[in-house]
Parts: C-alpha cells; sequence; structure tokens
C-alpha cells in the first residue's frame, strides 16, 4: 500500500509581485521516485550508522574516564589542594591495589581457594595480601 500527499508549491516573482498560480497537485511518491538519490551510489545500513555512532560515544566516555583518573593521580600526586585536598586521598593506584587485595580476600573462601594460592604480589608496596 502506497501513501500519496499533494504539495502545493507557489513561487514568487523576484521583484515580491503577484505569486504565481499554485502548481497543481502531484503525487509525491512519484516525484520522489523520479528524483535522483544522493548517496545511490554509496549506500549505507542503518546497523553501520549506528555502530559508528555507538562506537563514537563510548570512545568519549572512556576518554573522559580516563581523563578523569589521569587528573586524580595527578592531583594525588602533587598534593594539590582545590576545593578538595589531595594530599590526603590515596591515588588511583593505591586504591586499585586495595581493591584487588580486598577482592582476593572476599572471594578466594568463597571459590575453596586459599588467598595464598593466588599469587598476587603488591606491586605498590609489601602489604600482605589478607
Amino acid at each position: 500500500m502506497t501513501q500519496h500527499a499533494a504539495a502545493r508549491v507557489a513561487v514568487l516573482d523576484p521583484e515580491g509581485a503577484d505569486p504565481a498560480p499554485p502548481a497543481a497537485e502531484t503525487d509525491v511518491g512519484a516525484t520522489k521516485a523520479s528524483l535522483p538519490r544522493v548517496d545511490a551510489a554509496d549506500p549505507q545500513p542503518e546497523w553501520v550508522s549506528g555502530l559508528a555512532t555507538w562506537a563514537g560515544r563510548w570512545t568519549v566516555r572512556l576518554l573522559a574516564l580516563f581523563a578523569g583518573l589521569v587528573l586524580w593521580h595527578y592531583a594525588s600526586t602533587r598534593g594539590i589542594t582545590f576545593y578538595i585536598r589531595f594530599e590526603l586521598i590515596p591515588g588511583p593506584l593505591k586504591v586499585g591495589e586495595s581493591l584487588i587485595n580486598h577482592s582476593i580476600c572476599t572471594l578466594a573462601p568463597a571459590s575453596g581457594a586459599s588467598p595464598s594460592a593466588i599469587r598476587w604480589r603488591p606491586a605498590l608496596g609489601s602489604r600482605s595480601v589478607c
């Protein structure tokens, strides 16, 4: 089933004189079919444009996350005081190390393995795992 629509167009004289009489009603579907497509030589599926949009959004998200981690690391190593005293806040590497140690101590007993069986050596300090 095709949809039919009518369009009326008024063309004005360059000097702003009387408008030309309206054009005869035409079938939009027939007009659309007769006009050449601009992108006819390079059709792109919808999923490709969706994939490009998705990839662009995730790139921006990951870059923003990385920039935040870099700023956090810089501020905590330099001890910057700007609204937050970063000299009192541990850096992201120390927080990540603590997260891994905590995960090992919490998840190892649940899996039946002992924490010493999991070979994790803290890179930033000589603290024990559990």
